[in-house]
């Protein structure tokens, strides 16, 4: 089977490492390409290592020449002739949908639960009229959740829930002796780094031992707006003598995991199975979260899942974390990893997708 896969970009995130995940883990025989509506960036490395090939359009971030991405995608179609389309992510999807492709089918993956006040009035429009136009493809959906927001935005042919999984790491990574809280995700509200800085701020003055380590696109000094948010925190000293460290994007997730006692999943909506959660528990390490989609699947226990925006609830449950003991957090480490391995193995996501991508060829 000829798969194309379809993204918006190659920054570090769910869509992105979901499709990553269905190349490195493909059928046997199976040929996988992808196209990338906008140009190389941080997770071009290990796309073009999982991809046969990777061929990026370059369209300007801010560009509205719909006429031109089509052309481009078209011409990626004629030239690899796929049997399937797979797109990911609203503009992706749209570009995807009005493609003429010569009847090639096509399906999409939902990668939210809902929109905020946050979230650009562009991307809403579009993820209305990809739902609109949604009777050209099938729809998969990673949660319950994420199904019933596509259903709502119009979307028709949705398929089962197929939760999220990763090329899982081959071993533990967990550190008993690290002391870091570990935050991976782009800069968005949708992520709730000033809840999450305020509550780092009162766990910090109980804890000064333990460290947060920001990673994702756009969680680096340079950026004002973010530092609004530390400053309002009270944690410029904590930047400047490293409690508080800002690492900017990596293509090294597993790198930036090694490093972590515990990750921090501080949504405020939106979330659906986040992919980041899914690495890692399979690098052994435990997660605190808070309660939106299925964030708290990636926790040890009820525990440690909080309330979203709630900045007492998520300090008190940082706290926690940072009382016990080495044992104990090995233990939480060994918990997760065994449950990662038995429940998100990649090989079940192949084949529910790969299942899918027969019946849309077959058309049954």
């Amino acid at each position: 089977m000829r798969i194309l896969y379809v993204l918006t970009d190659a920054k570090i995130g769910g869509a992105e490492t979901l499709v990553e995940t269905l190349a490195l883990c493909r059928t046997a025989g199976d040929d996988v390409g992808l196209a990338v509506l906008l140009g190389r960036d941080e997770l071009s490395p290990r796309l073009e290592a999982a991809f046969d090939f990777v061929e990026y359009l370059d369209v300007s971030e801010d560009s509205r020449n719909l006429w031109r991405m089509l052309r481009a995608i078209e011409e990626v179609v004629k030239r690899y002739r796929p049997d399937v389309i797979h797109s990911n992510l609203f503009h992706a999807d749209l570009v995807t949908l009005l493609a003429r492709c010569s009847g090639i089918p096509k399906i999409t993956t939902i990668h939210t639960q809902g929109f905020g006040p946050t979230d650009h009035p562009l991307t809403k429009l579009i993820a209305r009229a990809v739902g609109l136009l949604s009777f050209r493809f099938a729809l998969a959906v990673p949660t319950p959740g994420s199904a019933e927001f596509a259903r709502k935005l119009g979307f028709r042919h949705v398929t089962d829930p197929i939760p999220n999984s990763s090329n899982l790491s081959h071993q533990s990574l967990f550190n008993s002796q690290s002391r870091t809280f570990s935050s991976i995700g782009r800069f968005h509200p949708v992520k709730g780094h000033r809840v999450l800085f305020a509550a780092f701020a009162e766990v910090l003055a109980g804890n000064p031992e333990w460290k947060l380590l920001c990673t994702g696109p756009g969680m680096e000094a340079s950026n004002d707006e973010l530092m609004s948010i530390v400053r309002g925190a009270g944690l410029e000293d904590a930047l400047n003598h490293g409690s508080l460290i800002l690492n900017g994007s990596t293509n090294n997730v597993q790198g930036v995991l090694a490093q972590s006692s515990v990750l921090v999943i501080s949504s405020l909506y939106g979330e659906t199975f986040p992919m980041v959660g899914v690495e890692a528990n399979g690098a052994g390490i435990p997660a605190i979260a808070t309660d939106v989609g299925m964030s708290g699947a990636f926790t040890f226990d009820g525990t440690y899942v909080v309330p979203p925006g709630d900045v007492a609830a998520l300090a008190l449950a940082m706290t926690t974390y940072a009382a016990l003991n080495d044992s104990d957090r090995e233990m939480m480490s060994e918990a997760v990893r065994a449950r990662a391995v038995r429940d998100f193995d990649p090989r079940k996501l192949v084949e529910r997708y790969r299942a899918i991508y027969k019946t849309v060829l077959t058309g049954k």
